[in-house]
């Protein structure tokens, strides 16, 4: 309906009857729900402001967006949603057409997000989450990473000061597991033990080994110099310089030829033990002094005169000779010969079991 230089668009005639109308003039574009006397809201001026109220279903298509200007802008257009600066890629909060958010500040739920990190609680309930906080991906326990008790790097590495990983409990000093005769722990600082099993103290420990290198097993302490002991125990190896001691006697051994001996070397039992036998014997004995053969009436028993001594002393024969395996020369008796001459006087050589051997 045309009236002068309106138009009205009515949803009922006449005019005066209409509840909703539509109102053309050079004003603009206006809406009234109540009558066409009723108040009027623009949806559209003349200048070209649109009151977007009216828009309530439809599609719109290939338009651009934005509502406030610098820091204070919203805008939406073929890169996406974004807010806080004129140039998506430079706003603090944006969503790409891919649906990819970004945001450097904000809060999800119990959540912060500040410029480098993600983080919930405060003092020992902290967590933390950043991809480059000094090296730091994820922290608790304090706010700074550094100073958390547990925290682990972008490098992987990971450090806490208590918890259980399987059966292991980590102390503030140590690794360990088990209990009693079945304790085993790590340490890099308790006491300078890096290892000990078998006790919760390390120095108790049947097993140990130290940050030196030094080390105890089966009941002895080895040094970082190759010196094995049994502590308090009388016996000592020392691979270093090439000896074993029992109750301080030393035997050296420096080469694969000679051993040594700094003691003297006595049998447990009195005429009991050889030294050597008749298939292996000793090539030659160097002594100071002469051997020496007990010889004292105190020692012997069953002692009688040998009949015809004369007789057999002059049918022994002395000979010069050499050992077979030998290249020395010697003097001495034949012993085949010795038995000849026991037997022409009656006597039983086997009498003479050790001379003859």
């Amino acid at each position: 309906m045309v009236n002068d230089n309106e138009i009205y668009i009515v949803d009922t005639l006449p005019k005066e009857n209409a509840t909703y109308v539509l109102r053309m003039n050079l004003g603009g574009i206006g809406f009234s729900s109540t009558g066409i006397s009723g108040t009027y809201t623009s949806a559209w001026t003349l200048d070209g402001v649109f009151n977007a109220n009216f828009i309530q279903t439809g599609q719109l298509n290939g338009i651009n967006m934005a509502i406030g200007s610098n820091n204070s802008v919203f805008k939406a257009d073929s890169n996406g949603i974004y807010v806080g600066h004129a140039t998506f890629s430079s706003a603090p909060f944006s969503v790409n057409m891919s649906g990819f958010l970004k945001a450097t500040t904000g809060q999800i739920a119990s959540w912060t997000l500040v410029n480098d990190r993600l983080f919930a609680g405060s003092g020992s309930t902290y967590v933390g989450i950043s991809p480059g906080v000094s090296n730091f991906s994820f922290w608790a326990g304090n706010a700074t990473p550094s100073s958390a008790p547990f925290s682990v790097t972008n490098a992987g590495a990971l450090r806490a000061t208590s918890g259980s990983i399987g059966g292991w409990t980590l102390g503030t000093d140590r690794l360990f597991a088990g209990s009693g005769s079945t304790y085993v722990g790590m340490s890099p600082s308790v006491s300078g033990y890096s290892f000990w099993t078998g006790n919760t103290t390390p120095s108790s420990a049947p097993f140990w080994v130290k940050n030196d290198g030094t080390a105890r097993f089966g009941g002895f302490n080895i040094t970082s110099t190759g010196f094995l002991s049994t502590g308090t125990d009388p016996i000592e190896i020392n691979t270093s310089t090439g000896y074993i001691a029992i109750n301080g006697a030393k035997m050296y051994a420096p080469n694969a030829t000679n051993y040594y001996f700094q003691t003297h070397i006595i049998p447990t039992t009195n005429n009991t033990y050889y030294l050597g036998n008749t298939s292996i014997r000793w090539a030659g004995i160097w002594v100071n002094g002469g051997l020496i053969t007990s010889s004292d009436l105190r020692l012997k028993e069953n002692i009688n005169s040998i009949e015809k001594a004369s007789e057999f002393v002059y049918s022994l024969k002395p000979v010069e000779y050499k050992m077979k395996d030998g290249s020395r020369k010697h003097y001495g008796f034949i012993a085949q010969d010795v038995k000849q001459s026991l037997d022409k006087i009656g006597t039983d050589s086997a009498l003479f079991i050790d001379l003859l051997s």
